[in-house]
């Protein structure tokens, strides 16, 4: 039997009738952290927790992080609107002081949350 989904039998799957289906829009900052980056980090770590920390506790900021594939160094993180993400890549001094070497902030529809 092959992998990936040929090797998966196919299943229907039903929404309850108590469900609602509301499709909300997301804003993600995906980060590509410059070469020498983990040299940089440890001056502006503190600043950078407390711009990602002022966001959240306002509501704009939903989840942020690291992705876990080594030596990568990007991140991301997702916001309510585009205006806050852009607004995270201005004041953020990882940008600002060259640890970021490319960011991109992209449309994303919400479908399924817990």
């Amino acid at each position: 039997m092959g992998k990936g989904l040929d090797a998966v039998p196919y299943r229907r799957y039903v929404v309850p009738l108590h469900a609602t289906t509301v499709i909300q829009v997301k804003y993600v900052l995906f980060y590509d952290a410059a070469p020498d980056f983990r040299a940089k980090v440890p001056a502006h770590i503190q600043a950078h927790r407390a711009l990602w920390g002022a966001l959240q506790a306002d509501g704009r900021l939903l989840m942020i992080g690291p992705f876990a594939d080594e030596p990568a160094g990007g991140a991301m993180g997702v916001f309510t609107t585009r205006s806050a993400a852009e607004e995270f890549v201005r004041l953020d001094p990882f940008v600002t002081s060259g640890i970021i070497a490319r960011w991109t902030i992209r449309e994303w529809n919400e479908a399924l949350v817990p």
